[in-house]
């Protein structure tokens, strides 16, 4: 009987670890909203866009919510408070050939894209930051409306969908 020599042990371990790999048992599921956000966007004419976007690193942003989608945006960088968002798929502002809220330059009339969050669970809430700035957790429902900003308080939150996380993300 002859011993393997140190070159055929490796190559044979080599071999039973790969064909062990494929036998490790799959991970446990994640619970619901682990990693994971809801993006809707509620355009002029009330047709929604939902997409469920896995959240890279721990502390993402709206912007990664919104890139993740992968909607065409358009942003404004230069706001102190986070970037302003002027276009969603096509809709909204031509920034930078004009100005990023571009539809409130006249007296009484301003429509622009709102920005609302609801954690999971919980009651939208109007975003006071920029899209850079504002964070996202898992489980949350982030939703971008094209809105008449005569509508404010209750009336802006009728309009927004009544959906929640797992309807977003199943």
């Amino acid at each position: 009987m002859t011993l393997p020599t140190p070159r055929t042990t490796a190559v044979l371990l080599t071999l039973a670890a790969m064909s062990l790999a494929g036998c490790a048992p799959a991970p446990l599921p994640a619970a619901s909203g682990a990693g994971r956000a809801a993006l809707i966007v509620v355009g002029a004419d009330g047709l929604t866009r939902q997409a469920c976007v896995t959240l890279e690193g721990s502390e993402a942003t709206g912007r990664q919510l919104l890139e993740g989608a992968g909607l065409p945006v358009v942003l404004d960088d230069r706001n102190a408070m986070g970037a302003l968002v002027c276009s969603i798929d096509g809709q909204g502002c031509d920034y930078p050939a004009e100005a990023c809220f571009c539809q409130c330059e006249q007296l009484g009339s301003c429509t622009y894209w709102a920005y609302f969050v609801r954690p999971s669970p919980g009651d939208w809430t109007y975003s006071t930051v920029g899209v850079s700035a504002q964070p996202i957790r898992p489980g949350e429902v982030h939703v971008w409306i094209w809105l008449d900003a005569s509508k404010t308080g209750t009336q802006a939150v009728a309009l927004l969908p009544d959906v929640g996380f797992d309807q977003v993300c199943p």
